[in-house]
């Protein structure tokens, strides 16, 4: 019986056109909800605060965070609040992400729904 070999291999791939895979969770933000945060989740390695921007609509969010995932992938987490006030009279927010990543510039972008619908009382 031959021998099996198997390797795991961990790490990013890269597209050779510098783009990110991105995710901004949650894909729907109501306008009415309570705070928390906004999460990017991308296929791109760690990166600073100081190397990453993050725009909403074309501007810039100041105060962001980042980390990884148990992948080791790049989360960039940022105030709910802060986008509610830049998107509280548009359907869609457009998240763009630029990352100094590895001796090169990587930008991805998402688009989520925006809703405004009052919770129900009890």
């Amino acid at each position: 019986m031959p021998a099996t070999l198997t390797l795991l291999l961990s790490g990013v791939a890269l597209a050779d056109d510098n783009n990110i895979d991105m995710v901004v969770s949650p894909s729907v933000l109501n306008i009415e909800s309570n705070g928390g945060s906004i999460s990017i989740h991308t296929d791109i390695g760690y990166v600073s605060e100081a190397d990453t921007t993050l725009e909403v609509n074309g501007t810039e969010i100041e105060n962001i965070y980042t980390k990884t995932d148990s992948r080791g992938n790049l989360v960039v987490k940022c105030s709910i609040d802060t986008v509610k006030a830049i998107v509280i009279s548009e359907d869609e927010a457009t998240f763009t992400l630029t990352c100094n990543y590895n001796d090169g510039v990587y930008s991805g972008t998402d688009t989520i729904t925006v809703i405004q619908i009052m919770p129900r009382k009890s």
